[in-house]
């Protein structure tokens, strides 16, 4: 069935390449969706605890964060109550994070530096997109139409990355998923980080809609992204993460248009980028 404005979509998927990727990046349209009694779910791909020992590399994340060996088990719980304070529900999937991957043929570690999480190159991981894919695509089989809304791939994180691929995949796939993208924060911030991230994709997203939130959204948002206590400057230092730069750049994001505060999306789609912004004002 085609969507009218006498048939809206009640229904949003967010992708999410780690456990605090959407919350940071759009918590707030998260929250206001929810008020407006649209279903949310979010799923976290790069959920799966780490094997065998720890690279270098990882055990200074862990380090900065932290964190005991399996820290993904703390940030899932971290995860758990972000989105019970936005009344979401939560699925992670088992794969692991680049900074844990390894060859399945060698056991060597894929990602052994910030250049390599960076730099864009998954040329070892292309049995992994496609068993993203399938995994999502059993998950969102039948679900009748829905927003998919996937990372844009701002920062160019090799799971970013990953993700936003997936999710163009499984747009073409599933005539009821209608695909959005979110500004991954923080790395929006960076000065030309998003141009950057629209430029790469093929065809390009050319339609934004800027989310209007209320008070109340930029509160649950805030109260939500605090519970990622190992991601925040006050626990990480100079590269945790600042909610006052997240909040800082949905402010600024909204005052050529008159708003108080705003989280930005895009779209592929003009009619998609119409049905959400209707959605959400």
């Amino acid at each position: 069935m085609k969507d009218t404005m006498e048939d809206p979509i009640n229904q949003a998927v967010f992708l999410s390449p780690h456990y605090d990727d959407a919350v940071l990046s759009c918590g707030g349209t998260l929250n206001l969706l929810r008020r407006k009694n649209i279903s949310c779910s979010v799923i976290t791909l790069f959920a799966g605890s780490p094997t065998g020992e720890l690279s270098t590399f990882a055990t200074w994340f862990h380090g900065v964060w932290k964190l005991p060996y399996d820290a993904t088990a703390y940030r899932r719980e971290e995860n758990r109550k972000a989105l019970i304070a936005l009344n979401a529900q939560e699925l992670s999937l088992d794969f692991q994070s680049s900074i844990y991957r390894r060859d399945p043929s060698t056991g060597t570690i894929l990602y052994n530096t910030k250049g390599d999480v960076f730099g864009g190159n998954w040329k070892d991981d292309d049995s992994l997109l496609f068993d993203l894919i399938g995994r999502c695509r059993e998950l969102l089989t039948h679900k009748g139409d829905f927003y998919l809304i996937a990372p844009l791939g701002v920062g160019n994180h090799i799971d970013h990355l990953l993700t936003q691929t997936a999710a163009s995949h499984l747009s073409q796939e599933l005539e009821d998923a209608k695909l959005t993208y979110y500004e991954e924060l923080p790395y929006a911030t960076q000065s030309e980080a998003v141009p950057i991230a629209l430029r790469r994709q093929s065809p390009p997203p050319q339609t934004s809609v800027l989310v209007p939130l209320s008070e109340e959204d930029l509160k649950a948002k805030y109260v939500a992204s605090k519970q990622y206590q190992s991601q925040l400057e006050a626990t990480a230092g100079a590269v945790g993460i600042s909610i006052e730069e997240i909040i800082n750049y949905g402010k600024k994001l909204g005052q050529a248009s008159g708003l108080n505060f705003t989280e930005r999306f895009w779209f592929t789609d003009s009619h998609i980028a119409e049905q959400f912004s209707l959605a959400t004002q």
